[in-house]
């Protein structure tokens, strides 16, 4: 059998490891309820387009991506494909549930002077930096954009 060793940690260690994890505790708490969101992460001087859009399922699996501003179509999302997106939005909406928000608001997509596209919840303050999911998958929201319809 192993002896065990009496080992005597300093009160001042104890101390400072409790003082440390009550410090990180309440930094985290001061981000979360103080309002202060990702997207001090993207200053508005480098937003150069940007779209409100209001995604809606369809009894086909389909989801209709709308314009929110003008309440026009601007694409479908296709049953059994699309994984990407669906998949992003699945992780959005699943976040307000659980924040118990509803739909109402719509989802802001923006291109910014680095032509970086980025997907934000203003319900939640999430932010989805797509340009990190690779050019395949950024394309796929990118094609929302008006500049993607003027490209073509």
């Amino acid at each position: 059998m192993s002896q065990i060793n009496d080992i005597t940690v300093p009160p001042i260690m104890i101390k400072a490891i409790g003082a440390l994890i009550l410090v990180t505790l309440l930094a985290t708490a001061y981000g979360r309820y103080s309002g202060m969101t990702e997207t001090a992460a993207v200053p508005a001087e480098d937003i150069v387009e940007q779209i409100s859009l209001s995604f809606v399922d369809q009894n086909d699996g389909s989801v209709s991506v709308i314009d929110a501003a003008t309440g026009q179509e601007v694409g479908t999302l296709l049953s059994g494909g699309d994984g990407f997106a669906r998949g992003v939005l699945r992780g959005l909406v699943r976040e307000r549930r659980l924040s118990s928000i509803g739909s109402e608001q719509p989802f802001q997509l923006f291109r910014t002077v680095q032509n970086d596209v980025t997907l934000f919840d203003p319900a939640t303050g999430r932010l989805v930096a797509l340009r990190a999911f690779g050019p395949t998958n950024d394309a796929v929201f990118r094609r929302f954009l008006k500049s993607a319809s003027q490209e073509g």
